[in-house]
């Protein structure tokens, strides 16, 4: 008995032991977890408490350099669902409800409904009236938070600069996404407590973690340049050119600010999903093109920098010039012959630009190709929109990897590409007085508050000609309007100045004979230059094709509205200019004026209008007007259409009914389709062209009796397989 007693005792003994054992590790336990780890788990208890709702944001807002609004952000709802709050005997008929007034898939939200998941987004930013209809359900589990929709006031104005964003308020396009980081702001949330089944704990209290709003943005676009840019490139597109594309750039020289960028066919940002992806492509920084004549203004300021030609200098154009074995023609049919450099600007002449590249590269054959990069070609401009190309340039390590032919290409704006913002920019440079400048798109950053975080300066990247060069290309490019190929770009009142382009687009290794860039650069007024813009007409659907007779136009109209809009001074006259001249002359300084005691004007065609209408167009110009003979309409003018006259001169209109009057048809064989047309378009004849080349037959023969109105179709004949540089 004592025997079983002591064995008896033993075993309590150690069960005793065991059971303090246990105990001190419980209470080892309890410590650890109730004095050491109490912060971190009171932090993972709260955090799996607590559910976020989120609030987005609100984006900054993005301003014309006036302050008129381009995009801004403007409340909305957003549904949401609590899964874990839905029973599932409910989920499909709340799933049918939601679908009813959503307008969505009821699978796809009931899928959402039953994901067992804390919180599920059904619909994203929806409209008012949908939105009162969700509160009015009162569905278990589903909710409502405000969220910000972007908004773009002036629909499709500036869509290539401005670009979208997304569902999540993020910029995917456009300066909204450059410039994401300062405009998306910092999203706050709103924070409830639930339990451990996902219901809400009554009584809890919600916290709620206040958004801080993004920056707004101030651009260097005027909303009312912008305008006229884009009223002009629409009028292109609808109009009968019918092209693949249109582009025009305004910048101010001086600065190098972007006043305005619009790019057609567009798109409204508001529904960009609606449209094409192609669509919301900014050609203008993204795709690159041969310039054609339009860079040869980079030619003429490297030649007078480089001291190798005068303006008086005078050139013999044959037609041709042979480069090794190639022989590089001119665009016109009919060889120029003898001309001074300023009339081979006027006139474009291919061989007698290749001559003056020829003088510059006559010590390095690298010494053009050094300005081309200078001017910035080939590579990026930095302005701060997605997608920029840097061009197409040959890398050249040594003058002996020069290509003799190949230069002689990119005298005339051949056998490289460019950006319109890189051709902008550097003939901006040539006009300025000589500085390259960045291209300037945001002019300053403001906070939610008002006050200006950042002011962005124009920023001079190098210095490329001397400013008396520029001078004298500003001279040299105003006479092309005046007197050459850019005439279409002639504003009553200011002196313009530009250059004119059309070259054959470079497909699958070789030039289209079909396929054309029609450009036309213009700066004004060239006293000093507020505006240079570039006009780049992609694959016009119809004839003409030519820059000067196409894309003159547009860059005259949206240069006219912008100087008058800027309050920019109609130049001054003959007699104002000469007593200008004069004051300075006595002072001992040479005065930036144009020669206007002997300046030309072009006479414009009235033929057709009234007398009041012709009457009204020419004294604008400056010209006096005398009229002979009866009836509504002016049937002839003497000096002709396109004579060049003195300023002040006398023009005299003969009027009578042009039914019945009759003129005789001029000989068009052997004129190019661009001098072709220009008659015919002054006599009044509808012209209709077939083919391309040179002119070999006309349906209404040379000397044969016409009117006014009546078609004539003239035929175009290729004389060579040659390719030939228009302009």
């Amino acid at each position: 008995m004592a025997r079983v007693s002591w064995k008896l005792r033993r075993r309590l003994a150690l069960v005793l032991c065991l059971f303090f054992l246990l105990f001190f590790s419980l209470i080892l336990r309890l410590s650890f977890l109730q004095v050491i780890s109490a912060d971190e788990l009171a932090e993972k208890g709260s955090s799996q408490q607590l559910r976020e709702i989120p609030v987005e944001a609100e984006r900054g807002r993005i301003f014309d350099r006036n302050g008129n609004v381009l995009a801004l952000s403007v409340s909305c709802d957003s549904v949401y669902a609590r899964p874990t709050e839905i029973s599932a005997d409910k989920a499909a008929a709340i799933a049918s409800a939601l679908g009813d007034i959503l307008g969505k898939d009821e699978k796809s939200i009931l899928k959402k409904l039953t994901s067992g998941r804390s919180f599920e987004w059904i619909a994203r930013k929806i409209d008012e009236e949908r939105a009162k209809a969700v509160r009015k359900a009162d569905l278990d589990g589903i909710g409502l938070t405000t969220e910000t929709k972007r908004s773009y006031p002036q629909a499709m104005l500036a869509c290539h600069v401005l670009g979208f964003v997304g569902i999540d308020n993020q910029g995917l396009e456009g300066i909204e996404a450059i410039r994401d980081g300062e405009l998306s702001g910092r999203n706050g949330a709103v924070l409830a407590r639930y339990d451990s089944h996902g219901k809400e704990i009554a009584g809890s209290v919600k916290t709620y973690q206040e958004p801080t709003s993004g920056s707004s943005l101030v651009l260097t676009i005027d909303e009312n340049i912008q305008f006229f840019c884009e009223r002009e490139l629409d009028a292109v597109m609808n109009g009968s050119v019918a092209p693949k594309g249109v582009s025009a750039i305004v910048m101010d020289p001086a600065n190098g600010e972007i006043l305005a960028l619009a790019c057609r066919p567009g798109y409204d940002p508001n529904e960009y999903g609606s449209y094409e992806s192609a669509l919301w492509r900014n050609t203008s920084v993204s795709d690159f093109y041969e310039p054609g004549s339009t860079a040869k203004i980079l030619t003429m300021s490297a030649a007078l920098e480089e001291n190798v030609v005068s303006e008086k200098d005078t050139f013999y154009d044959r037609g041709f010039i042979n480069v090794g074995k190639v022989k590089i023609r001119c665009w016109s049919s009919k060889p120029h012959g003898s001309e001074t450099f300023v009339e081979v600007a006027e006139n474009s002449c291919n061989p007698a630009f290749v001559e003056v590249g020829q003088r510059i590269d006559a010590d390095d054959p690298l010494t053009f190709y050094r300005y081309l990069k200078s001017f910035g070609i080939g590579q990026l401009t930095g302005i701060p929109l997605p997608g920029e190309s840097s061009g197409s340039l040959r890398v050249y390590a040594n003058a002996a990897d020069v290509n003799s032919v190949d230069i002689a290409n990119m005298y005339i704006g051949q056998g490289y590409g460019v950006t319109m913002i890189q051709l902008v920019t550097a003939v901006s440079a040539a006009v300025n007085g000589g500085k390259l400048m960045e291209p300037h798109l945001v002019k300053s950053i403001i906070r939610e508050d008002g006050e200006t975080v950042e002011e962005i300066k124009p920023k001079v990247i190098r210095r490329v000609i001397s400013a008396k060069t520029s001078r004298r290309v500003r001279a040299v490019l105003e006479s092309v309007v005046a007197n050459g190929t850019g005439n279409k770009a002639y504003i009553p009142g200011y002196r313009v100045g530009g250059k004119t382009g059309t070259a054959q687009k470079f497909i699958d290794g070789s030039y289209s004979k079909s396929k054309y860039v029609a450009s036309f650069i213009g700066i004004a007024p060239m006293n000093d230059p507020a505006l240079v813009c570039l006009v780049v007409i992609d694959e016009p659907g119809s004839y003409p094709v030519y820059g000067g007779t196409i894309a003159a136009p547009v860059a005259g109209a949206i240069m006219e509205d912008a100087l008058v809009y800027l309050g920019v001074e109609s130049q001054f006259g003959v007699e104002e200019a000469e007593k200008l001249q004069k004051e300075a002359e006595e002072k001992g300084e040479t005065p930036d004026l144009p020669d206007l005691s002997s300046a030309t004007v072009m006479v414009p065609s009235v033929i057709g209008l009234s007398a009041e209408e012709a009457k009204t167009i020419l004294t604008d110009i400056g010209f006096e007007v005398r009229l002979t003979g009866s009836g509504g309409e002016v049937t002839s003018q003497t000096p002709g259409v396109l004579s060049e006259v003195k300023e002040g001169s006398t023009i005299l209109l003969t009027l009578g009914e042009t039914t019945g009057s009759s003129f005789e048809v001029p000989d068009l064989g052997g004129m190019n389709l661009l001098e072709a047309e220009q008659i015919c378009s002054a006599l009044g004849l509808v012209f209709i062209p077939d083919g391309n080349g040179c002119c070999v037959d006309q349906s209404l023969k040379a000397g044969s009796s016409a009117v006014r109105g009546d078609m004539i179709t003239v035929t175009f004949k290729e004389k060579t397989d040659e390719r030939s540089t228009f302009d």
